[in-house]
């Protein structure tokens, strides 16, 4: 079938023409030779480590104990850091080459994303107790349920405040 194709010379002069319109188009629709943006992939694999930090033994490593469970956060939680410093720097770096046109490294947007990604994993304990507290809300208000893991919403419950804790956009004003 492919081998029937007879228009595929076609393709070089196309291509020119497209890439012709990275140079020429008044609106950039493109994002080259600059810091690379966030990616979604990495927060995505965030967000997975952060659920399984916040709510070990339901997502990630099964069969931690209470011996493991430091090494285990500890490791996560040093994965997060370094991943999320590196996408809030894209982040910000990204509005800084805006802004200023620079190309180098910026110091200043290296603090800014560090310091923003420590206040936000400082967040992580606050967060689990308000989980925690939605989850006994949860648990008083259903006489059927013996025991936590028997309410089928605190999962979803807690999963909508986690992603409010996440995306602080969703949160009210």
């Amino acid at each position: 079938m492919l081998e029937r194709l007879k228009l595929k010379h076609k393709l070089p002069e196309i291509t020119d023409r497209i890439v012709d319109t990275y140079s020429h188009c008044q609106v950039p629709l493109h994002h080259l030779e600059t810091t690379p943006l966030p990616s979604r992939e990495s927060i995505v694999q965030i967000l997975e480590i952060l659920q399984e930090i916040i709510f070990p033994g339901y997502f990630g490593k099964k069969g931690l104990d209470i011996h493991s469970i430091k090494y285990h956060v500890g490791d996560s939680l040093e994965t997060v850091y370094e991943m999320l410093f590196r996408e809030i720097y894209r982040g910000i770096r990204h509005g800084c080459q805006l802004s200023q046109l620079s190309e180098s490294i910026c110091s200043h947007c290296e603090e800014i994303s560090e310091n923003q990604t420590v206040t936000f994993l400082e967040e992580i304990p606050g967060l689990r107790h308000a989980l925690a507290c939605d989850v006994q809300a949860a648990y008083d208000g259903d006489p059927a349920a013996k025991g936590y893991d028997d309410l089928p919403s605190w999962s979803t419950a807690s999963l909508m405040n986690f992603n409010c804790w996440a995306f602080p956009c969703c949160r009210e004003s």
